[in-house]
């Protein structure tokens, strides 16, 4: 495999810019999104020339780049809101697109959901007064969710992730669930 160096120059509307910045910058440097967009475009082009990845209906083409936004910027596509603003979708489609792209490509994209869910374990915080050690873990995307609890169901179905109390994305978990997904997701348990 060639790696390849190359510079573009591009004329952007400000208000355009701006729109993309807003929606897509969350966490990433302004070099770090534009470069992304720009190496998940040209992939999607040279696998068009070349005839690889071809797809030969919408929804295919859609779960494509979907695939290749996600190896480039990350964990940024791996919410509802994100994918339904970038694609010009309801949040109902969005997370439709979603889930299948992430159950048929699942190994592709598997090494950006494991630094997601690994970062978003390193961010659980004490959170509850209670005798059982709660820790606050989020945000959490819907899919990440899922994930974790799928992860702590395969480990003997005891704990689940629930809701934090007046919160959308926040979710609680006793330390010991938090602890089993550190482990299952190479990170090591809290103390």
């Amino acid at each position: 495999m060639s790696r390849l160096a190359v510079e573009v120059r591009v004329d952007v509307a400000e208000s355009d810019r701006n729109r993309v910045e807003v929606i897509l910058g969350r966490n990433l440097s302004e070099e770090e999104l534009w470069s992304g967009l720009g190496r998940a475009a040209l992939r999607e082009y040279v696998q068009m020339v070349c005839g690889s990845q071809a797809p030969t209906r919408g929804s295919d083409m859609l779960e494509n780049r979907l695939v290749l936004l996600v190896k480039e910027l990350g964990e940024v596509f791996l919410e509802e809101e994100t994918v339904a603003q970038a694609f010009q979708l309801t949040r109902t489609r969005a997370r439709s697109l979603m889930r299948t792209t992430f159950a048929r490509h699942r190994l592709s994209i598997e090494g950006v959901m494991q630094k997601t869910i690994q970062r978003v374990l390193k961010r659980a915080k004490p959170g509850g007064k209670d005798a059982r050690g709660t820790f606050t873990v989020g945000p959490i995307p819907p899919l990440v969710l899922e994930k974790l609890n799928e992860a702590l169901h395969a480990r003997g179905g005891r704990w689940a992730l629930p809701r934090h109390k007046g919160s959308v994305s926040l979710y609680d978990g006793t330390k010991e669930a938090i602890n089993e997904l550190r482990h299952e997701f190479g990170l090591e348990k809290l103390k």
